[in-house]
């Protein structure tokens, strides 16, 4: 059977590019500011409706347990004043007022400079990328004292520039501590053995 293309169309915008989840995040959020309860727009913010769930920035818990004793009163108001069943539930969370989570994302969000990946955060690569640079400038450090016992802070500079003092300490003594857990276990295991013989 073939499909009219007007509900292909259809099917595209409010579906697959999410026009109707907009455009009732949109109904909620006027609804929500023109909401008239006592103190609720100078202690609370919109954030997002998501799923029919209202997400709520508050001052503080003491608002935000207002909001929970609330919440059938303002859900009624706010699908009254939507026109339609829009918001079923609604969740808090304690913090900044003012600001979405989209403008927020929006002046956080970052490109990493490593993968291309966007992130959050004020570094300048993602914090997968920086757990990864980590790992390999441990291994690197971790073989270079590995392959030679006696080697000098200044001489593991020169192979990794950036290394801190601490970071060389710690892997010198975390290489030491299990170089001597591990003669101890050899130790003990041949007592074992010529306790056995």
């Amino acid at each position: 059977m073939i499909t009219p293309l007007k509900d292909i169309i259809k099917k595209l915008v409010e579906e697959d590019l999410g026009i109707t989840r907009i455009r009732d995040e949109m109904s909620a959020e006027k609804a929500w500011k023109t909401l008239e309860l006592k103190g609720v727009s100078e202690n609370t913010s919109f954030d997002k409706l998501l799923d029919g769930v209202l997400f709520l920035h508050v001052k503080n818990p003491a608002w935000a347990q207002r909001i929970n004793l609330m919440s059938a009163e303002i859900i009624a108001k706010l699908n009254e004043r939507a026109g339609q069943r829009l918001v079923s539930d609604i969740r808090t969370r304690t913090g900044s007022v003012g600001e979405s989570s989209a403008e927020q994302a929006q002046k956080k969000e970052q490109v990493c400079a490593r993968c291309g990946v966007g992130h959050y955060g004020g570094a300048e690569i993602c914090p997968a990328c920086d757990r990864e640079t980590k790992l390999e400038r441990t291994t690197m450090i971790w073989r270079l004292v590995d392959g030679n016992p006696k080697l000098s802070l200044d001489e593991a500079r020169a192979a990794v520039p950036d290394m801190s003092t601490d970071d060389f300490r710690k892997i010198k003594r975390n290489m030491n501590s299990m170089k001597s857990d591990l003669m101890y276990r050899k130790g003990l295991q041949s007592g074992k053995e010529n306790a056995a013989n």
